[in-house]
């Protein structure tokens, strides 16, 4: 054997026994647990970088959620204003309704007691068999009387000899009713036209003196009466005369 064939066979075998030893080192128990404990830092790294992207996905659910409720929210506050605006709606619209029926009510009582009123107005006159009206007068003539309400129409009344006729309190006759007087008739459905039983005439004339009578002087004086041309005298210490005129 050559003097190269034995080195090269004794590198060989050196080589061979590192090789041994460094698989030997390898395998002792430290090197065994800073492997283990590599493996989980880096277990531990993954763990933490899922984590992390779940907490990620999480903060993002929860932004999307908090919008949610801000939308919702908002929603919310619409509809309580307009439930608020609709309340006062609905608030003025029973207010007005109850002044409706108020008025309404009122409106009907006041009828009622017209009505009230003027049955009993009717029953009265079924029983006495009279009524009356009331109005200005259009038109008089010695048989026949038109008088005209403050509303409504116009009713013409038959005068007869029995028609009691008053103007001013004083006792007259149809004929000298003038146009435009208020009057009030009493009258009776007797017929196809009613009859005045009673006229009272009002025509707003101041009235002085009396009709048919004459005035006295106690002394020295005069006295003059009316109606007819009526005179006379009368005197205790004196003279007195008395002349009369239309």
């Amino acid at each position: 054997m050559s003097t190269r064939s034995w080195y090269a066979l004794s590198s060989a075998g050196l080589l061979a026994m590192a090789g041994c030893a460094s698989q030997k080192a390898a395998q002792t128990p430290g090197a065994q647990r800073a492997e283990a404990a590599q493996k989980s830092s880096e277990q531990a790294l993954k763990s933490a970088k899922e984590a992390q992207k779940k907490a990620s996905e999480a903060q993002k659910k929860s932004a999307q959620q908090q919008q949610e409720v801000e939308k919702a929210q908002a929603h919310l506050q619409q509809a309580q204003g307009k439930a608020q605006r609709e309340q006062a709606n609905a608030q003025q619209m029973q207010d007005e309704a109850n002044r409706v029926t108020r008025q309404g009510t009122e409106e009907a009582q006041r009828s009622q007691q017209v009505a009230l009123g003027a049955l009993k107005q009717e029953s009265e006159r079924i029983q006495t068999g009279r009524a009356h009206f009331a109005g200005a007068v259009n038109e008089a003539s010695g048989s026949a009387l038109s008088v005209t309400p403050a509303a409504g129409d116009a009713m013409t009344f038959r005068i007869t000899p029995q028609t009691k006729v008053l103007i001013d309190g004083r006792k007259g006759s149809a004929s000298q009713i003038q146009a435009g007087s208020d009057a009030r008739v009493a009258y009776e459905m007797n017929g196809p036209q009613p009859t005045a039983t009673s006229v009272h005439v009002i025509t707003g004339a101041v009235v002085t003196g009396s009709s048919g009578e004459g005035a006295s002087a106690t002394s020295g004086g005069t006295g003059s009466g009316s109606a007819g041309g009526a005179s006379g005298s009368s005197s205790k210490s004196g003279s007195g005369t008395g002349s009369g005129g239309r």
